[in-house]
This record gives structure tokens, sequence and C-alpha cells, in this order.
């Protein structure tokens, strides 16, 4: 049988694929029986014998070939197939990245494999190769949380395979990261830092001063004092691990680099306050920092610590003490000493003297009109106290060792018991000095009773003294200036007692005139005498001191009756008391009329005149009487006895210092004439 054709063969590899490598072969197929088949690699330049259907891998060198395979028949008739084989013998290792370029992830997260050769097949294991799972994608969806060990496959289409590992670590929570003071308060000074910390390996951080705006790279595990601002700082942390997840943490940071000085004061300055002269010597101690410690030192001593109450007075001596003391705030900055400087005096001071500045009145008898005191052995700077019948009345300072205090107008009436007190200028005080006084204001009830013997009779409910005082003279109301007059000009009378009458004969010395007559009190309460006239505008009593030759007669204030012994006799008005002045005698005869005279001389009055010459009626018919332009009668001295005395005043004649005689109203209303 003729035969001219054969089939051509068929070229595959052993792995399916084109890549082989040392492992796998070529295989040819579709051979006749009885046919040879050799193949070439070189596009047919050389021929190589085919052996057993393949091509061993080990034939090929590494690279692309075009194999060619030709079979010939037991005819002779051939036939050729070509293809493409890669011999490959090398396959790259895998790579896993994670999505932030580190060792951890989040659960949930996929991995990112690189250097995987076209076609490779890929498989993943988390027990170190005993199972393997084929997946060209890998998540951690089911990983467990912590550090897994992961191993990647990749097997090529040449059947080459490569693995690699590696350690991923899964976070499947977040945590803040903790944030402190490395003094463990809120406090720090500048070798105090603020401690970061919970940040796990992988993981990064920085920190933010200015509410998140800027931020700088955190390093170690803490941040410096000196990145901090003094006073408060607001210091946020940021954590990202090594997944990427952000947390932060805040906390409010005071940076304290100075401790200033406490104060120190007295806890009682007593006395005058500010003098820093006590009689306590406790201490208060203030501006001491919370948490802070404090300390000092007395007079140059040791230091002590110190409390919350301050400093007890440890048993200052009476002088001048010093004191510091310092303090240490939490953060530990030391301050500066605060210094006190200040005396302490402990002794009381003597019990004062006391006694009435001016006892007025009489002296000695301790009756005044108003108490003023003089104290004696008080200490300058301090303070003199004052009580009345037990009831502190009030205080005075005392400017020199002897105090004057005045208590007009501080005093009720009657018997007073007044103490003093001295308390010095630290606060000590002494005993108390007590006085006893009785507070008289009230003038005396006084009255003109008449002839004493050879004087006149004055009478006062309290006794004192009797003057006679010039009208001329303006004396103090209470006669307390009277010393300080003309000698000649008044006299001073003691007095014979309360309710007994008081004699006024000695008038040797005294001037010519008209003399006002004054009782005063013990206190120096004074009254001046009224006329025993009685009527409308009855005026004081008068005393006129005539010389001996020739006696002038004055009435103040219009009106009374004068008359002299010997000399001429004149009867005196003021200016302006003009009009006519009628004389009647008992049965109203008109003895004689004289107008718009100032003076009128009872000489020329009486020369038509005869008084009778003795019996109860001498002298007893004199009437004064005044009509004035308007027709308006006054009688200015009535002497019938019908109590019609208008301005009228009680004028006592002396008729001459030598004699010492008195003419004088014996009743009200007569007149005797001597």
């Amino acid at each position: 049988m003729k035969d001219t054709e054969v089939a051509a063969p068929t070229i595959r590899t052993s792995t399916g694929r084109r890549a082989i490598n040392d492992g796998a072969s070529v295989t040819v197929g579709n051979i006749e029986a009885g046919a040879n088949w050799d193949y070439s690699l070189d596009g047919g330049a050389t021929w190589t014998p085919g052996s057993a259907l393949s091509i061993a891998g080990s034939a090929l060198s590494e690279g692309t070939h075009r194999v060619t395979v030709r079979q010939t028949d037991a005819s002779g008739n051939q036939a050729s197939a070509t293809a493409e084989v890669v011999k490959d013998t090398q396959v790259g290792l895998p790579t896993v990245a994670t999505r932030n370029g580190t060792g951890f992830v989040n659960r949930g997260e996929y991995l990112t494999l690189g250097n995987i050769e076209e076609g490779a097949s890929v498989a993943f294991s988390l027990n170190g190769g005993t199972t393997w799972i084929e997946r060209s994608v890998i998540g951690t969806h089911t990983w467990a949380e912590g550090t897994n060990h992961l191993t990647v496959r990749q097997i090529d289409p040449a059947g080459n395979q490569a693995t690699t590992t590696a350690e991923l670590e899964v976070i499947a929570s977040i945590s803040s990261p903790s944030v402190r003071t490395s003094t463990g308060k809120r406090v720090i000074n500048e070798s105090g830092s603020v401690m970061v910390g919970n940040i796990q390996t992988g993981a990064r951080w920085d920190y933010s001063l200015d509410d998140g705006r800027s931020w700088t790279p955190g390093s170690g595990s803490s941040i410096a004092s000196s990145a901090l601002s003094e006073g408060l700082n607001q210091v946020i942390v940021r954590k990202t691990d090594g997944a990427g997840n952000p947390s932060t943490m805040s906390i409010g940071v005071v940076k304290d680099t100075v401790a200033l000085a406490p104060t120190l004061t007295l806890a009682s300055d007593t006395g005058e306050g500010g003098d820093r002269l006590t009689n306590d010597g406790s201490l208060s101690v203030g501006g001491i920092e919370p948490l802070a410690t404090w300390e000092y030192s007395i007079d140059g001593g040791g230091w002590l610590v110190g409390g919350p109450a301050g400093i007890a007075d440890p048993g200052f001596t009476d002088g001048a003490h010093n004191v510091r003391a310092r303090q240490t705030d939490a953060v530990g900055n030391s301050s500066q000493e605060t210094e006190l400087n200040f005396s302490i005096d402990k002794s009381a001071p003597d019990r004062p003297g006391l006694f009435l500045n001016a006892d007025s009145g009489v002296v000695g008898d301790r009756i005044v009109r108003s108490a003023s005191l003089r104290v004696l052995g008080t200490e300058i700077g301090g303070t003199t106290h004052v009580s009345v019948d037990g009831a502190l009345q009030g205080t005075t300072p005392n400017d020199a060792d002897t105090t004057l205090i005045d208590m007009d107008g501080q005093l009720s009436e009657g018997a007073r018991s007044i103490g003093v007190q001295q308390v010095d200028a630290a606060g000590n005080a002494s005993d108390w000095t007590f006085i006893n006084v009785t507070i008289d204001r009230t003038a005396p009830d006084a009255a003109f009773t008449g002839l004493s013997g050879s004087g006149l009779a004055i009478t006062s409910d309290e006794g004192g003294e009797v003057f006679l005082v010039r009208d001329t003279l303006s004396p103090a109301d209470d006669l307390a200036d009277i010393d300080t007059l003309d000698a000649s000009s008044w006299r001073r009378f003691a007095s014979a007692g309360p309710g007994n009458e008081t004699s006024l004969a000695d008038l040797s010395g005294l001037r010519a005139g008209t003399y006002d007559v004054y009782a005063r009190d013990g206190a120096g309460n004074a009254t001046q005498i009224a006329s025993p006239l009685s009527g409308t505008g009855t005026g004081p009593l008068k005393a006129a001191i005539g010389s001996a030759g020739s006696d002038v007669i004055s009435l103040p204030d219009g009106g009374g009756v004068m008359v002299g012994n010997g000399g001429a006799d004149r009867f005196v008005f003021e200016a302006g008391q003009t009009g006519t002045f009628v004389f009647t005698d008992i049965d109203d005869e008109i003895i004689r009329g004289e107008a718009d005279m100032d003076i009128i001389d009872l000489t020329a009055v009486l020369k038509n005149y005869t008084a009778p010459s003795s019996g109860d009626d001498a002298a007893n018919d004199l009437f004064l009487t005044r009509v004035d332009e308007a027709g308006k009668s006054t009688i200015f001295v009535d002497v019938d006895g019908n109590g019609d005395f208008q301005n009228a005043e009680l004028v006592l004649v002396l008729t001459g210092p030598a004699a010492q005689q008195f003419v004088q109203l014996a009743t009200p209303g007569e007149v005797l004439m001597g």
C-alpha cells in the first residue's frame, strides 16, 4: 500500500500551561506506530531525537523557546508541529503590605499583595502552612485580635512556588493615650514634664497647645516643661496607632515656676492698729498656695514647719522681735522670705492719778458745775478710758504724761463716781482709779433779807459765797474770772451756811459806785440778788458806795430812790428818761414838778418839805411819778404800800467807806432817809 501522508504531532506541556520548570516537560503526542520523532529548539537548525514522547524540562534553557517536533513514519513521510514553551525555573517572593505601611491592621482591613506573577495561584496560611486558603485577595475579617503569623504562597504557571511570612497585629479596639504630670498634680515647674503613656509599639503621637490648630510630633514619653507657657496650658495628646487609628486625650496643666512670698501679720495688733506694738505675739500667715508647705524662723533661729493655724505666741518677752517665713509650692518652687518686725509689750501700765482739774466754787469740796478731769501718769500713745457710775463713757488719747478730759455736758446732776483706766499703746490695761464728785448746775436760791448788824444780810439755800461786784464790770456768769478783775471793784464774803444770813460788812478799800450783789454756791453757780420790790420789771438789788464828802447816786434802767447823808444829794436818771417828774407827799400834795430833767437834786426837791421828826411815819410819804409826753404816768417808787412798783429797783446806799452806814428800804416800798 502506498503511504504518502503522516499526521502532525501534538505538543503540550506537562503543566498544561506554556511555562514549565525543571520538573516539568514538553509532552509529544500523535506519533504513529513505528514512526520516529525528534525536536529542534533552534528553528530546525539542529535536531534532537525524541524518546518517551516527552522533552525533559532540563533540555530547555531558561526563557522562551519555539519547540518544533517532527515525526517520520515508516514510509518516510514527515510532519511537524511547533509550540512556544517558556522555561521558567524561578518565581519571585510575594509581598504583603498593610494600608498604613506598618505591621498593624484593623480587623476587616484588606492586605495588598505584590510581586504575584501573572497566572500564578495565591494561597495564605495562618498556621505555618498546615492548611492553605486559596485566595487572591486576603482580608483580616476573621483574624484573631493581636499578633497573627501570616504566610503567603504563590505558584507560578511553571509550577515554581515562593512564600513570604509576616507578623501582623490586628487591632480590634482603639485606646486613648494616657496623659499625666511628672508631679502627679496638675501643676509643674521648670523641671517637671507632661508624661504620655499607652503608646503601643508602632504607634506614634503628637501634641497640641493651641486647641488642635497645630501639632508637634512627640518623642519619647514626655513633653518637656519648657514647651509650655507660664500659667494654664491645655495640652492635647493625639495617638495614631499602627493601624492608623487616631485617639486623643487632653489635660489642663499649670506651669508654675514662681512661688510668691507668704504674708506675715500680727493676728491681733492690740492697742492702736498698724503700729506693730502688741501684747499678743500670735501671727497670721497668708498667701500660702494650695498644697504648699511653709516654714518660719523666730529671731534668727532655725526653720520650723508651719501649720494651718499660723504661728502661736511662743512666749515672746517684752521688746523687739523678728519673724521670717517662706513657702515651697506644690511643684517645688521656693519663695522669697517674708519678714515682720514688731514689738511685744505685755506689761500693764501703772494705775493713773485722778484729780479735778478745776474745782469750781469752793475748792476741795468736789462739788462742781462740770467735771474737768486731770489724769496723771498717762503713757504717751495710749488711751484713757472714762467711766461714770460704772458705765464706760468714752476714751481719750494720751498725748502727754498728763491728760485733761473735759466732761462738760456729759454728767447729770447729783453724786457721781468717775473712774479712769489707762490702756497703753500695746493694749495693756491698768487698774481703775475712782473719784467721787457732785455735779450741781442749779444756781442757789438767794435773797436780800435786810440789815444784819452793820451790813447787808443775804441768805442762800446752798451756802457758798456772796460777792459785791461793781456794775461797770462784766464778770463771767459763774464769777470764775473774778480774781482777774480790779480788786477795788469787788469783794468776796464767806457764806454763813445754807439758810443762814451772810453779812456784807467789810467794805473798806472799795471804790465808790453802784455794785451788784451775787450769791455763789460751792459748785460755782451764781445768782444775782434781785430787788425785794415786786411788780413787773423789777430789777436787781443795787448797793451804792459813795465817797465820804459827796454822794453821787446813779439809777440804772430808770427806777428807784437813792438818798445820801450830807453833801449834794442828787437823784440821777439815765439819758432819755425825760418827762415831768412829780414828787408828792402822803397826802398827794405836789411838792415840786420838774420837766425834762435827767438829774434831780434831792436837796432842791426837799427844801420846802419838812419830814416828820420821829415815829413810824418818818419819811414814809414820798412818791416819785413820771409823766411822759403822751400823758402816761409811771410810778417809780410807791411808798404807800399799794404794791404798784413798776420799773423799780432797790438800791442800797453806802454813805461812805469810813462810816459804813447803809440807807435801805427796811421793808418793800419804805424809804429811810438819814
